[in-house]
């Protein structure tokens, strides 16, 4: 794959294929992406990830790739889920105190 070495033809690959990187980051997500969200920056680093590591025993080149984009998004959707819900416990937390202390306990 001469996008690995050459800056140019890995510049015109993603430009190719920035259709397929929204597709993967849709299909993977069930909801509208657009270049500008930053799962398509996410979508986009993992593209480039799967170029750097693809070789032709993995499969196709686009095979490798949607999985890569999936694995990942399925990562950051984990990492962000586990932020939101501790932010949550944080706010039922703080929520309790005040009950608490407005109570008398």
């Amino acid at each position: 794959m001469r996008a690995k070495q050459n800056e140019r033809d890995f510049e015109h690959l993603v430009k190719q294929n920035e259709g397929f990187i929204l597709k993967c980051v849709n299909a993977a997500l069930h909801k509208y992406v657009t270049k500008s969200d930053d799962e398509y920056s996410i979508a986009l680093s993992a593209f480039t990830q799967a170029v750097k590591d693809y070789s032709e025993d993995k499969g196709t080149f686009l095979g490798f790739a949607s999985m890569v984009i999936r694995r990942r998004l399925v990562d950051y959707i984990r990492k962000e889920s586990r932020h939101y819900v501790g932010a949550h416990k944080k706010v039922i937390w703080k929520i309790t105190i005040m009950a608490s202390v407005r109570r008398g306990w």
